[in-house]
């Protein structure tokens, strides 16, 4: 998937009149062209229902988890405008001469201040289709990508991954469109539904068959390589239905779960068991200033610097003194040096302090620094920071338990197709 055109450069301003650079922003807005931001679609004013169903999110390759694109609250929408099926009368330009889709009054107002831009590209790239569609739109692949009864499009999505990265392929939102780079994986006729290709690619035994393949970007070939049993039809309904909730966990877990878990994402992309330990670093809901304050004003924790301001955060350790608990942090990816000590008070619990730990580990993962330390916000009664570390651990751990279980549903039901 293709634009022509996603935004205005200060480089092709000068394509526009006058009136129309004014009408996008003026010099220098960069307005979207064909690829429009969320306040930009909001611009366009009420769409009807034709114009709705042209804009489609767009999904790049951040967004694709394993049986779930997760997209950003406000994603951009690009203006899906396929070349028509039917070709232009033999005396019509192919570029200019073929008229655009009626009943679209906002799009085609809003693609008019870039038409002689448009044209120009489409020109320029020596193609014979109208200057209002895409450059490649994959029409025949994409389809017309309306969400099914469980509000996904008719197809995955998977990246070109390489450079150590895992194969990953997650089920499209309804009405969405991929950016390039990304694999459509779509089934022919009704037999096989996407989430069945899902399940399947997502599965132990296919991601030991894709490390087998070259290092590199993923090719349709090593796709089309790996094959495709199918299953009875009550076992592809069965299986199919666990990944659809396996996308529903994962976009909790993208969504809800990330704000508190901040390896949950590339744990997600890097290991689809997700097995890996996601609770040792945390970043807690901060509550009332009343209750709550930096660490370094904090009552029962004394923060000791060791290595300069700029220094990162690495892992943590605990040991003990002859008032308390010390917490240990190291530099980052040299765990012999120190970079802060935090001597903790006598009536802090080990709850407590594992629960400190665990968002001295968060701050870490963010990029956090020595000078951030004592920034960190915690609550005057360290036991608070116990409790709520508590209860994120046990909303995370059902939902992984929930993951597994359907995990191992769909493996289950692999085994035995290969078994036989």
């Amino acid at each position: 998937m293709e634009t022509t055109l996603n935004a205005l450069t200060g480089a092709n301003e000068q394509f526009l009149t006058g009136a129309a650079l004014t009408a996008v922003g003026g010099p220098g807005a960069k307005h979207g062209i064909q690829l429009l931001t969320s306040s930009e679609v909001l611009d366009l004013g009420t769409l009807n229902s034709v114009e709705q169903a042209v804009l489609r999110k767009w999904v790049n390759t951040k967004d694709v988890y394993p049986y779930a694109v997760v997209l950003p609250d406000e994603p951009d929408s690009i203006i899906y405008l396929a070349k028509p099926t039917q070709p232009a009368a033999s005396t019509a330009d192919p570029v200019s001469g073929v008229p655009f889709p009626a009943g679209m009054p906002r799009i085609q107002s809003h693609l008019m201040h870039f038409k002689t831009l448009l044209e120009d590209n489409t020109t320029d790239r020596k193609e014979r289709r109208p200057w209002w569609t895409l450059h490649r739109a994959r029409e025949t692949v994409i389809g017309n990508a309306s969400a099914d009864e469980h509000g996904w499009a008719p197809f995955c999505l998977t990246t070109r991954w390489g450079g150590g990265g895992k194969l990953v392929v997650g089920l499209a939102p309804g009405g969405s469109a991929p950016a390039s780079g990304l694999h459509v994986l779509r089934p022919e006729g009704d037999l096989v539904p996407p989430a069945y290709l899902a399940a399947l690619y997502n599965s132990d035994l296919y991601q030991e068959i894709a490390l087998s393949l070259p290092p590199g970007q993923l090719r349709q070939a090593d796709l089309e390589r790996i094959g495709l049993p199918l299953l009875q039809a009550d076992a592809v309904e069965s299986v199919s239905k666990s990944v659809y909730e396996l996308a529903r966990l994962v976009t909790t877990l993208v969504r809800q779960e990330s704000l508190r878990f901040p390896r949950v994402l590339e744990t997600l992309r890097s290991d689809v068991t997700l097995s890996a330990d996601l609770k040792s670093s945390w970043l807690s809901e901060t509550g009332a200033s009343s209750l709550w304050g930096k660490l370094q004003e904090a009552t029962w924790a004394t923060t000791e610097a060791k290595r300069a301001a700029g220094t990162p955060l690495g892992d943590v350790s605990f040991s003990d003194d002859l008032l308390g608990q010390v917490v240990t942090i190291h530099v980052r990816n040299e765990p012999q040096k120190t970079a802060a000590e935090i001597h903790l008070a006598g009536h802090v619990t080990v709850a407590a302090s594992e629960a400190l730990a665990a968002a001295i580990r968060g701050l870490a993962f963010l990029g956090g620094k020595v000078r951030d330390l004592g920034e960190l916000y915690v609550p005057i009664d360290p036991e608070v920071l116990s409790q709520q570390k508590a209860e994120d651990d046990s909303r995370l751990d059902a939902l992984l338990e929930q993951y597994k279980t359907e995990r191992t549903k769909i493996e289950e039901a692999l085994g035995q197709h290969v078994r036989r």
